[in-house]
């Protein structure tokens, strides 16, 4: 079997896909150029140790970010009590009305 390797420009591409970021957004972020950026992106060169810390660090940041509004929504989500939905007839039912979705 014959494994592929993935590139420093797939690495970059997908981080800043993942972020929602631009190549400017994240060079002004990290402290680099935006043709450091795209010179990555486009294969030109490698990722440098500035480029890769400093987008992880971004990443991790994101990841933190989302784990923190995640467990702020569980909390939330447990303090609710259920509601009763009732069905066309007025009887208790447990199915979420197609409006509710």
């Amino acid at each position: 079997m014959v494994e592929q390797m993935i590139t420093d420009a797939q690495i970059l591409s997908g981080a800043l896909k993942t972020l929602g970021m631009s190549q400017a957004a994240l060079a002004r972020r990290i402290g680099v150029t935006r043709s450091a950026i795209n010179d990555v992106v486009t294969g030109r060169r490698g990722m440098s140790a500035t480029v890769m810390s400093g987008t992880a660090a971004i990443l991790l940041d994101e990841a933190a970010a989302h784990r923190q509004a995640a467990e702020r929504l569980e909390s939330a989500a447990r303090r609710l009590r259920p509601r009763e939905f009732t069905d066309y007839l007025g009887q208790p039912s447990d199915e979420v009305p197609p409006s509710e979705f």
